[in-house]
């Protein structure tokens, strides 16, 4: 441990400069106790804590502190401060592990625990060199991961959908997001709100539904709806698959895309389908107007015919007696052309 009467200052990331340390080096027994942790590690930390202006992704975490590690004996200098600790303490545990590290702090006058130490170093050494490769991989895996889903046309995402108030909590956005919303992919990560305020309010509470429904059954979710889009009507489709960390706590996998051409097509194709519809209807109504006016036409020529026959029978019984055997005759032949007639 660190003797009674050593001055110690306890040096974590961001704390404090270079040259404030060197300042404290004048003070009688002082000591710098460094403590840090992998990258991953810290960025897991600030995104379990959800504070707002955090990074949203590894690499953005990564390049926001090497642009901290700076030369200016005004600014923090990370890398300056960590090179002159007098023990440096990886802090990518539990408060157990931390407490064993700092007990490792030899001093000059105390070396009973150099062999442990020692030991202790070189595991150490080793997990971090086996962290570091695995950060490294990591990273590789994102890049690689990125550009796979940077080239597909339209949003592959990661989200929680609480239904008690609506929200949609993104955990993972691609790059899609600025070419289908019009807002980048960070702005998902930092405001649940903002994606169901870009979808209308009636398709958005269809979603909902959709959201809840297919939780409580685990089933695939697949939905089209509208855009808030001011300027034109757009159409966007989503198809995600839940996964159920825990009880009452499901992750939704999946990508949305613009579906907007087909639905216009498909507009399009309803359209001319109806006008097809009314043009046939209206051909049926011609048609059966023309065969109305054909069988007017003649039953008028066949009725004056008819008429004429009936007037020249009437005039040859006429001319006959009525004991005449055709008489009887005309007379049975004017009664069926009165039943034509009719």
């Amino acid at each position: 441990g660190i003797n009674d009467g050593a001055a110690a200052l306890v040096l974590a990331r961001g704390d404090v400069a270079a040259a404030e340390i060197e300042a404290l080096r004048n003070l009688p027994g002082f000591r710098l106790l460094a403590i840090d942790a992998p990258a991953d590690v810290r960025f897991a930390r600030i995104r379990a804590r959800a504070r707002a202006g955090d990074s949203a992704t590894l690499e953005e975490f990564v390049a926001h502190e090497a642009a901290e590690d700076t030369t200016d004996p005004h600014a923090q200098q990370l890398g300056a401060a960590f090179a002159m600790a007098d023990l440096r303490v990886e802090n990518d545990g539990t408060v157990e592990a931390l407490h064993a590290g700092v007990s490792d702090y030899i001093m000059k006058d105390n070396l009973r625990r150099l062999g442990p130490a020692i030991q202790r170093a070189l595991s150490a050494t080793e997990s971090k060199r086996a962290r570091q490769v695995a950060e490294l991989a990591l990273m590789e895996s994102e890049t690689r991961f990125r550009a796979i889903t940077g080239n597909l046309p339209g949003m592959v995402f990661q989200l929680h959908f609480t239904p008690q108030d609506g929200a949609v909590y993104f955990s993972y956005v691609s790059e899609g997001a600025l070419a289908l919303f019009g807002a980048p992919a960070r702005s998902f990560l930092r405001d649940p709100r903002l994606f169901p305020e870009r979808i209308r309010h009636d398709d958005r509470e269809r979603l909902n539904r959709m959201f809840t429904d297919c939780a409580a059954t685990l089933s695939e979710l697949h939905w089209e709806g509208r855009l808030t889009d001011a300027a034109q009507e757009r159409w966007i489709s989503i198809s995600a698959s839940p996964r159920e960390l825990a009880a009452g706590l499901v992750w939704w996998e999946g990508i949305a895309f613009d579906v907007t051409k087909e639905k216009r097509t498909e507009l399009e194709i309803r359209e001319s389908r109806e006008q097809l519809r009314q043009l046939s209807a209206h051909v049926e109504k011609v048609k059966e107007s023309e065969r109305s006016r054909i069988a007017r036409e003649i039953h008028d020529d066949i009725g004056g015919t008819l008429t004429a026959v009936k007037l020249d029978l009437a005039w040859l019984g006429g001319k006959l007696g009525k004991d005449d055997p055709l008489a009887k005759k005309i007379q049975t032949m004017q009664q069926h052309l009165d039943s034509a007639l009719q």
